[in-house]
């Protein structure tokens, strides 16, 4: 019985540990580290409380429509001496009084639902801007998001470089081992003296690359990040430039802002036309009452109490009335053609996206087929010369070079694939909602 509870206790801690060592070695896709950042970095939350802010703004415009009430109590004591022909008079009064006012208004041509409006489209407006995928949107979460892209990127691309770099090394050792020429070896060791300077060179840019994700992300880059091709798996985009645009009306926070903004010219224009024409009503009600003690002589004690309630109306006439209205009407149509304009904008920026979209991923299969192509060249020279089989150091040498180039044009060309995909999740506005945040 000791045995087996040994036995079973072993077994759990060896899949405990073999968990454990799974989720270490596990990568960690670009959607996660941007998942985490917008979750940790302080730029976007402190943009998640304004937004907050804005919320009880728009909710106290609301409460607007209710009753003020106000509330006043006061208290006095005089004490006084005075004389007359030499004969001291004195006083010693108390007062207290208290007054309890309620006011409602109950008409002012809309203004009141129109200035709740606009504080609520200025809070969507705002939310817009501060979830807006644009990377010029200063500190906002597309803007984290561009910079952890260049950085996640920048990170693959070097590790990539390295596997490369690595490999080619590989190929110079086999090549120092299976040859015996002195220039042969000269020319070789010469090739893997650059070959180590382009390696300390891709660590510098990895070491500094994971400084910029630890800024961003706020917590340390993992060892393994996803492979470039998982990683341009991983961005899901529309199959069509008309089915990107369909998304973007739907999802873009670019677009969404200019109906906000749109929303708020108009408000402001129907608030303008009332206070030009329409006047103020409101009820009030007032309540006041107070005691007068005079403390040497009772009889003259006495109370006061007053109620009053009533409708004002106020009616403001001003110069400036017309040309308040006119600029909120210029105003309006300025946002309408601002927000035609984004349309027209995201048009051209989703044809051009999938312009270069279709070309690059073109190009990255013929890199793709020159890079494999390359790859066995070289390796089969090492094994030519490893079998005793004449091959020149040049032509070893070219093959070397044409290895690494079509290895970086690879690298690049899955590079540019990776941004375009970006680009178009970008400008369709559904680059957060990809990766799990919820936007308004």
């Amino acid at each position: 019985m000791k045995k087996n509870t040994v036995t079973l206790i072993v077994s759990i801690l060896f899949i405990s540990l073999q968990t454990l060592a799974q989720s270490i070695n596990q990568a960690i896709s670009f959607q996660d580290s941007l998942r985490i950042a917008l979750e940790k970095n302080p730029k976007p939350k402190s943009k998640d409380i304004q937004i907050l802010a804005l919320k009880d703004r728009t909710t106290a415009a609301w409460l607007g429509f209710l009753p003020t009430f106000s509330e006043s109590c006061d208290y006095t004591q005089d004490k006084s001496t005075t004389r007359v022909l030499g004969i001291p008079s004195r006083t010693s009064d108390i007062a207290t009084g208290c007054s309890t006012s309620i006011d409602l208004n109950i008409f002012k041509g809309g203004r009141g639902y129109y200035e709740a409006k606009t504080a609520e489209a200025r809070q969507k407006a705002m939310a817009a801007i501060f979830n807006s995928t644009n990377p010029l949107v200063e500190n906002s979460k597309g803007a984290l998001a561009t910079l952890l892209l260049n950085t996640y990127t920048a990170i693959i691309m070097n590790q990539d470089t390295l596997e490369l770099l690595d490999s080619i090394t590989d190929i110079l050792n086999r090549a120092l081992a299976a040859t015996s020429d002195p220039d042969d070896i000269n020319a070789y060791k010469a090739f893997m003296a650059t070959v180590a300077i382009q390696k300390q060179n891709a660590l510098n840019k990895i070491t500094l690359s994971k400084e910029d994700y630890l800024f961003e992300v706020t917590q340390v880059a993992p060892d393994r990040l996803d492979s470039f091709d998982d990683f341009i798996n991983s961005f899901q985009i529309p199959v069509t430039p008309e089915e990107a645009l369909a998304q973007a009306k739907l999802s873009s926070p670019d677009l969404k802002r200019r109906v906000y903004e749109l929303q708020q010219a108009d408000y402001a224009t129907k608030i303008a036309w009332s206070q030009a024409y329409m006047p103020t009503i409101d009820v009030y009600y007032s309540n006041y009452f107070s005691n007068d003690i005079d403390r040497l002589d009772s009889n003259n004690n006495y109370n006061y109490h007053n109620q009053s309630a009533g409708i004002s109306l106020s009616w403001i006439f001003s110069f400036q009335k017309k040309n308040n209205l006119s600029a909120a009407r210029k105003e309006l149509q300025s946002a309408q053609l601002e927000q035609l304009a984004v349309i027209d904008d995201l048009k051209h920026n989703i044809k051009k996206t999938y312009m270069n979209y279709e070309a690059t991923s073109s190009v990255l299969e013929k890199y793709r087929q020159k890079y494999e192509m390359a790859k066995d060249q070289a390796y089969s020279d090492i094994e030519r010369l490893e079998s005793k089989n004449p091959i020149s150091r040049t032509d070893l040498i070219n093959d070397l070079n044409d290895y690494s180039n079509a290895g970086s044009n690879l690298i690049y060309a899955k590079q540019g694939v990776v941004i375009l995909k970006f680009t178009v999740q970008q400008v369709t506005g559904t680059l957060f909602t990809n990766v799990g945040v919820a936007v308004e």
